[in-house]
């Protein structure tokens, strides 16, 4: 099986356009990510083996273990070249038909497609799978979150969950790969201090001890800061977007293939050859192939917040800001000068729902909100989540990394006018000074609208 893997994954990178501002990053094969995901797990459940609630039988827990190792080692391996670009909001990945019969999208139901036509007869004839009764109908459940065992979800926890192995390896992997420090924190005592956590309704959920906290701190925000600094770096995500357009204009209807075999051939050595060979008419290949970019005029803070003193919000003050640029702008300025980006994700979520893992059988209307990272007391074994323990990451709870970014070319000349600016630089340099003129402004006419209603009321009152 390992020989089959290798043979898929040989010219998958773990990367998108972020090989770019961290070029050591292009080294990191995204096979080398799944066999480290692999030993993880390996040992947190050999961890986990003597902090059950109620022991499994050790055939049981040894099967369970298999498993999540084979789901470990395949998890990845239906990305597409340049990692998750296009997975989101790019449109170039298609409908499909998962193994379940729902349709899907994005890199996972390739995973499971592959697995299901690659890997049935593989995991199926081996005689040791055999002997454990390990089916592919089985790992494919895992892939999705659709187990049906409650006992079990700790164990798919370990594969996708908010302290998962998955994310415990590519931090440290990104961070040594890229040379930044940012992703670093303490695995070994994290592995541990994990332990089983049982809810109310019996669903065993992956924790930590309470001794394990500061841990569990370093790891939310090195993964916090490696969004920051690396994987939401300005110049990656303007390459993304050149990519995406890339793609958008010159796979067949726009997409990734949904032929299995012929999706696999778009490995990111072909992405390359084709951006080469299309450089000359191309303008976004000729631009990814001199990695010629618009430069970053505006970014927010990482968090939108609102302003209570001027009661105007980030959003608020951003989209005045397009709306002014796009004033100033030319009608007939060309895409590539100008682009808006918003990248985001969660930073420590409070609380997950078990039916995103579990199947709908198990999962009932009046099902209990699991907490995300659950904490067990060393002395009580009263289990809290752990933004009772840690106030730092409580600080950061569902508040979710929302970076909006306008990049322009800063040579561009704007519209003329009676305030027109020479270049989109200069315009941007008095943007802070303009935006504090539009907030008093309607401060003022809120202030001349409140007294006319003022003056309204009593008119009307004279009258009666």
């Amino acid at each position: 099986m390992i020989y089959v893997l290798l043979k898929l994954s040989r010219a998958r990178l773990s990367l998108s356009m972020k090989g770019v501002p961290f070029t050591g990053r292009r080294s990191r094969l995204r096979f080398g990510h799944s066999l480290g995901v692999m030993h993880l797990i390996a040992q947190a459940m050999d961890i986990l083996k003597i902090k059950q609630p109620e022991p499994m039988e050790d055939s049981e827990y040894e099967r369970l273990k298999q498993i999540i190792k084979i789901v470990a080692l395949l998890h990845d391996i239906g990305h597409a070249p340049f990692s998750h670009v296009g997975e989101e909001e790019g449109g170039v990945f298609p409908l499909l038909m998962d193994f379940d019969g729902e349709l899907a999208s994005g890199h996972e139901v390739y995973s499971r497609l592959i697995v299901q036509q690659c890997f049935k007869d593989v995991i199926e004839e081996n005689d040791y799978f055999k002997k454990m009764d390990i089916k592919i109908t089985t790992i494919l459940s895992f892939m999705k979150g659709t187990i049906i065992e409650p006992k079990w979800f700790f164990a798919k926890e370990l594969i996708s969950g908010q302290i998962d192995m998955d994310r415990m390896d590519y931090l440290l992997r990104d961070s040594y790969y890229c040379g930044v420090k940012y992703g670093e924190y303490d695995l070994n005592r994290l592995l541990d201090t994990l332990t089983i956590c049982p809810s109310l309704e019996g669903i065993w959920q992956l924790g930590v001890e309470s001794d394990g906290v500061q841990a569990v701190e370093e790891f939310v925000f090195s993964r916090y800061w490696m969004f920051i600094q690396v994987y939401f770096h300005k110049t990656r995500r303007i390459l993304d977007s050149y990519l995406i357009n890339f793609l958008k204009n010159c796979l067949p209807g726009g997409q990734y293939p949904t032929d299995i075999e012929e999706y696999l051939g778009y490995t990111d050595n072909f992405i390359l050859e084709l951006i080469r060979e299309k450089a000359r008419k191309n303008q976004w290949a000729k631009r990814l192939l001199n990695r010629k970019c618009i430069s970053e005029v505006f970014v927010s803070t990482p968090h939108q917040l609102s302003d209570e003193e001027n009661g105007f919000s980030d959003y608020h003050k951003l989209g005045w800001i397009d709306d002014e640029i796009r004033k100033s702008f030319p009608i007939d300025v060309e895409p590539e000068n100008y682009y808006i980006d918003q990248a985001k994700t969660s930073s420590a979520k409070y609380q997950i729902s078990p039916s995103t893992f579990l199947s709908d059988e198990n999962v009932g209307e009046g099902s209990q909100q699991l907490y995300a990272v659950p904490i067990k007391d060393k002395h009580t074994e009263s289990i809290k989540p752990v933004q009772s323990y840690s106030l730092p990451i409580k600080s950061l709870s569902d508040s979710k990394i929302n970076i909006i970014r306008i990049y322009a070319n800063k040579e561009h000349c704007l519209a003329e006018g009676e305030n027109a600016y020479k270049t989109v630089k200069e315009y941007m340099d008095t943007m802070d000074d303009r935006w504090l003129k539009y907030v008093q402004k309607m401060k003022n006419l809120e202030k001349e609208y409140e007294e006319m209603q003022t003056k309204k009321e009593g008119f009307g009152k004279r009258f009666k």
